[in-house]
């Protein structure tokens, strides 16, 4: 496949992975305050809380993504307040709305479970969206490919552009994984199980898939592995003490 698509078609502002991120923030907003009269929630704190999450995701996306590459920003400490640029780290744009979430949530935290499974669906469209602008706009780079379904990114000014060469698709195949998990999230929505197991399992199977995925991108490398690698691998020991310690709900008799 050959894409020959100017990346930032509307100027450096905006380019398409930045109409891509607030399409998807959008999206996954509007979906979260549809489904918070299921936690109770009027639509006014609903709203309150998505706007909370999506600043501190953002937060910790650029800060995530300033870390990762530290010895370039070293250099030009300014440009770290570029967002304009790009840079923004999905594994740190989850945890900063989560931990920003969470803190807003505090006093009802025997709710905090729910209130996890009640974002994923929110949470994977929204990143199906941006992955999908992502792959169109070439928007990281990766290692060259001769499989079949390898990409060509034509304009010199995408970051996946290689000189002609074909590279791994690594934003369709994010796409791909979270369509999956989509699909595999309704399936577990009609089965009986315990307050936050439900984000629990799909937090494992992303970071499964995004650490396999992780090997056919280009990005800085620490004791062997990426940021998102090394994040992948606390993500699922996390996951897998909450559905292993956490106790099951007590039966009413």
């Amino acid at each position: 496949m050959t894409i020959d698509l100017h990346p930032e078609p509307f100027g450096v502002l905006l380019p398409l992975t930045t109409l891509s991120i607030l399409a998807a923030v959008a999206a996954g907003g509007a979906l979260f305050v549809l489904r918070a009269g299921r936690l109770g929630m009027s639509m006014t704190a609903a709203y309150r809380l998505a706007l909370w999450a999506v600043f501190w995701g953002i937060v910790g996306a650029r800060l995530f993504h300033v870390l990762d590459h530290a010895s370039l920003y070293s250099m030009v400490p300014l440009e770290a307040f570029y967002l304009w640029n790009g840079g923004l780290a999905l594994w740190g744009g989850l945890i900063g709305g989560a931990a920003a979430a969470a803190w807003r949530f505090r006093a009802l935290l025997i709710r905090l479970p729910g209130l996890a499974d009640a974002c994923t669906t929110p949470v994977l469209v929204g990143i199906a969206i941006g992955r999908l602008g992502g792959f169109v706009a070439g928007a990281w780079p990766a290692h060259e490919t001769g499989l079949p379904w390898g990409v060509t990114y034509t304009h010199a000014a995408a970051e996946a552009y290689a000189g002609g060469a074909a590279v791994h698709p690594v934003a369709g195949y994010e796409l791909v994984l979270v369509l999956l998990m989509l699909a595999g999230s309704l399936i577990l929505r009609n089965r009986s199980m315990q307050p936050g197991a439900h984000a629990a399992t799909l937090l494992a199977a992303y970071a499964v898939g995004r650490f396999a995925i992780s090997f056919t991108r280009l990005d800085p490398i620490w004791a062997g592995l990426d940021a998102a690698q090394w994040t992948a691998i606390a993500a699922v020991v996390l996951a897998a003490l909450w559905l292993t310690l956490r106790p099951l709900p007590r039966r009413s008799t």
